[in-house]
């Protein structure tokens, strides 16, 4: 209580006027205001005050460790010398359309250190009113996301920078996101696949059903060769053809809230590839196996023009006609195990 004491005359007697006043509520009131007030001045949050007509009154000390600005430096200054140039005129429209009638606005801005290097930030404005209910001034919570911004920033860069199409399913299997990778490698635009079934969508008919069957499995906790690993599958173009990819899907727990999320690489490339690589090494082991041929069968002629060669010379006139036949045919002999070895050593003939 607050207690007062004052003396005076009174008909001659010294008398003494004691009053006193119950301030338990003010006390109260002066309490919770200091406390308020040294929770907004230790707070990280940027807190900003401002009149109606923009005046900033009050910045705690959160709002100098994102800005630079000192609160002597910004008081009755209106806050849009923070601005950057990189939000558009709408936004800031929109922003005031918003508190001005009354309603909270919650955006992300770009605005520009006291140094000038720049700056994100997650702000929500509200307005105050009056005990009649007349705006008097507008409050502004402010958190510095530039790193989470950044961040976001690089993954999106770096999403779409890669060769890869990036897809993002829901736990039903829905497409959520499709990037324009995706839209190359397959043939389907964005607007036409979000919220759509992905299997469905892009899987081919006839392997439908066992990647169907791969997902159960997951679902239940059982292993499955589609979730954590690279895959090879064909997928169904949008006009109609088949597309060898290898697909890598990985599982993501948001809080008990199932996604999907991976990679669709194209190997129309690689299978070709692959195909002239087999059709080489067939034709590598024709050229081994033509070598051995001719080898083999050269030692045979060999032998077998060797001993035309003696039986000529005690021949007959009629047989030694039959025995240049035989010459003549084992040297033409000779001549294809010449042009197998030439073939099986990749010469010129």
């Amino acid at each position: 209580f607050h207690l007062s004491v004052m003396p005076f005359d009174l008909h001659g007697k010294r008398c003494v006027l004691v009053a006193h006043e119950d301030i338990t509520a003010r006390h109260l009131a002066e309490r919770s205001q200091k406390l308020l007030e040294t929770a907004m001045a230790q707070t990280r949050s940027a807190i900003m005050i401002t009149t109606y007509s923009g005046e900033i009154e009050y910045v705690n000390a959160g709002f100098t460790d994102i800005t630079g600005y000192t609160a002597d430096e910004v008081l009755g200054k209106n806050p849009r010398f923070l601005k950057s140039g990189r939000i558009s005129a709408e936004t800031y429209a929109n922003l005031w359309q918003s508190i001005s009638s009354g309603c909270s606005w919650n955006g992300q801005v770009c605005n520009r250190r006291k140094d000038g290097r720049y700056y994100w930030e997650e702000m929500t404005i509200n307005p105050v009113r009056d005990p009649a209910g007349v705006i008097t001034h507008f409050v502004a919570v402010k958190e510095d996301i530039t790193e989470e911004r950044l961040s976001d920033l690089l993954y999106e860069g770096v999403i779409r920078a890669s060769v890869d199409a990036f897809v993002a399913l829901d736990a039903q299997l829905r497409i959520t996101e499709w990037t324009p990778q995706a839209e190359k490698i397959l043939g389907l635009n964005t607007s036409d696949v979000i919220g759509q079934d992905f299997l469905a969508t892009v899987i081919a008919p006839e392997l439908l059903a066992e990647v169907q069957t791969q997902f159960v499995r997951f679902q239940s906790g059982e292993p499955s060769r589609l979730i954590g690993r690279p895959h090879r599958t064909q997928m169904r173009h949008g006009n109609g053809a088949m597309v060898p990819v290898e697909l890598w899907l990985t599982s993501i727990d948001l809080d008990g809230d199932l996604r999907f999320s991976g990679f669709i690489r194209d190997l129309t490339d690689t299978v070709r590839a692959e195909h002239i690589l087999l059709e080489a090494q067939k034709m590598e082991g024709i050229g081994q196996m033509a070598g051995g041929l001719a080898h083999d069968f050269n030692n045979l002629l060999h032998i077998i023009g060797g001993s035309l060669q003696l039986a000529a010379m005690k021949a007959t006139p009629e047989i030694m006609r039959h025995i240049n036949n035989a010459i003549d045919a084992a040297n033409r002999g000779a001549a294809i195990t010449k042009s197998l070895t030439s073939f099986a050593r990749r010469g010129e003939m």
